[in-house]
């Protein structure tokens, strides 16, 4: 008994030392620990911090308001018991510090912390994180209002695995500009280097297997996210599903450094940009290279209102722009985008994604942009109404490789349907484009389609496709459909091969000849089943028997296919 004395109480001493005066710690039935005041509450988590007292379940029982920081320590639950928490200390309410204790860097320093059932509040103007947490495992935060901060985050997370946040509220900061910028996240996922995050060490870890649900974010300039990369330390396995976004003055919710990651079913009402994966040439640290972000973005319903911040857009997806480096593996499908917005959907240095099921309506630029990308897919988006002074194209395809675009429905665009500058090698096929103010296609300068098929153009206001300046070619045309234009089907200088028309349906025993227009010179002829029709070296088309079969027109590498039905 005298050696544990001998040993307990000048820890003790050295820890009221520190401290100041000695509180009465309240009496513990087991490891709960009812508090009363915030004193005791200081206290009390110091020595469970420093091993003085044995860790368990802190209960407040009243409103408490603490003036010094409240430390969060191992096998800890603060349960806040439908109370506030006040935090008038200058700096941060509640924290890890991993400088206390064995200094492990990862995810190894703490573990198994929880707060929840209560408010927690910021009452003092420094801009300092309210609630940070660094180097853990095993983190929940249920049923949580936070308010009151100032120009920082309400909750911080860094280095962190296995993290839980629930029915929590987060609204009601003080910011000292309407900026849209990282240091006013209200919840923020960072990484653990010097300048970036508080908690030592310094290891650049991320933090991985976060699950953000249920959770609204109201009157914030920036509600949710990562807005860092650094090579080699990616955020991982990243959820944000069913949460609700408020008139957010910037962006709801960032991405940036993001893998492996789900954002679904959030319903994002009045924010200035929707969700954002680009980052800042700023924010980039050390070389990245070009890797699989696998995000998946989807089920949203995105209502954007007028911002003095970047230019609005309900989802950004994007590599890195300083290094050109693309970046792959997003799926943006089945997201609804209102509002006022310059872009519904943005890709700008991404590969092998695919934007599908949008639904737009108002853009005043594009409804879908795609820049500086190989390999995306855009389908089955529904676009709608695009105006504006600024070229606002159905979907603007901006010096690309391998495109597919299809299935789309675009309807009233203010300028061109699909709109195609300096993309090489892609493929148009069965997009349905009304009335268009200018053109249903446009390709231009020097852009080289491979196929443009199957696409439905009804009453665009001039061509229904259109190839502009001599680089600019389409390799093959099949098959397309265009209703009463303004002037021609087909027109523009470029290169290309067309047919009056590219479906025809005939009787058995019936004639009919093409004529082509666009590449100059001997026309070859040939039919893909001979005993559906024939054609003769003229293009005059002989139905045999009934089905459905092909006929291509062929000048040089140039051609146009025909579809033949015979009934």
């Amino acid at each position: 008994m005298k050696k544990i004395s001998a040993i307990i109480l000048p820890m003790m001493l050295a820890a009221f030392m520190l401290i100041g005066s000695p509180a009465i710690i309240s009496k513990a039935d087991g490891t709960s620990y009812p508090v009363t005041d915030g004193e005791e509450l200081r206290l009390l988590s110091y020595n469970i911090a420093q091993g003085v007292s044995a860790p368990g379940t802190i209960t407040l029982q009243n409103d408490i308001t603490v003036t010094k920081n409240i430390w969060l320590a191992s096998d800890v639950t603060l349960d806040l018991n439908g109370h506030t928490l006040t935090g008038n200390t200058n700096g941060s309410i509640l924290f890890t510090d991993a400088t206390y204790g064995e200094n492990k860097g990862g995810f190894e320093k703490y573990k198994n912390i929880t707060i929840k059932n209560g408010n927690i509040k910021k009452a003092d103007s420094v801009a300092t994180g309210m609630v940070i947490i660094g180097h853990a495992t095993n983190v929940v935060v249920d049923h949580v209002n936070f308010s009151g901060a100032v120009d920082c985050h309400m909750l911080e997370l860094g280095a962190c695995k296995k993290a839980t946040i629930t029915n929590c509220t987060f609204k009601d900061g003080k910011y000292s500009t309407a900026e849209d910028k990282g240091a006013y996240e209200a919840l923020s996922l960072d990484i653990a280097s010097e300048g970036n995050f508080s908690v030592k060490p310094f290891d650049d870890t991320a933090c991985e297997d976060v699950a953000v649900s249920a959770c609204i974010f109201e009157g914030v300039p920036r509600a949710f996210g990562a807005h860092r990369i650094q090579a080699g330390h990616f955020f991982n396995n990243i959820s944000v599903k069913g949460c609700t976004f408020k008139n957010i003055l910037g962006t709801a919710i960032e991405t940036i450094g993001w893998t492996n990651s789900i954002v679904d079913g959030n319903t994002l009402d009045g924010v200035g940009f929707g969700v954002d994966c680009r980052p800042s040439d700023k924010q980039v640290g050390g070389n990245p290279g070009s890797y699989d972000a696998n995000i998946t973005i989807s089920n949203n319903t995105i209502t954007l209102k007028t911002s003095k911040g970047k230019t609005p857009c309900g989802i950004r997806i994007s590599g890195i722009l300083n290094s050109k480096t693309l970046l792959g593996g997003y799926k943006v499908t089945d997201n609804k985008v209102l509002g006022p917005h310059a872009y519904a959907v943005y890709a700008g240095y991404v590969k092998n994604s695919t934007i599908s099921g949008t639904t737009t309506e108002g853009a005043s630029i594009n409804g879908i942009r795609v820049e500086y990308c190989d390999g995306v897919t855009v389908s089955g988006n529904t676009i709608s109404k695009t105006k504006g002074t600024k070229s606002p194209h159905g979907i603007a395809l901006i010096s690309n490789n391998n495109d597919l675009v299809k299935e789309n429905t675009i309807t009233n665009p203010g300028a061109v349907g699909i709109f195609i500058q300096g993309s090489q090698n892609g493929q148009i096929i069965g997009n349905t484009i009304k009335k268009a103010k200018t053109y249903g296609i446009t390709v231009c300068k020097n852009a080289v389609v491979s196929l443009i098929a199957e696409n439905t153009i009804v009453k665009p206001k001039k061509n229904g496709i259109d190839v502009q300046g001599k680089k600019s070619q389409i390799l093959t045309t099949r098959g397309n459909k265009i209703t009463k234009p303004g002037n021609r089907p087909y027109g523009g200088n470029g290169k290309y091969l067309a047919a009056d028309e590219g479906i025809l349906t005939l009787k058995k025993g019936k004639s009919s000849t093409i004529s082509t227009y666009g590449q100059k010179g001997k026309t070859k002829y040939s039919t893909e089943d001979k005993s559906i029709a024939t054609v003769d070296s003229k293009g005059k088309i002989v139905t045999k028997g009934k089905g459905t079969t092909t006929v291509t027109a062929k000048k040089g590498k140039y051609s146009a296919q025909v579809t033949i039905t015979v009934k």
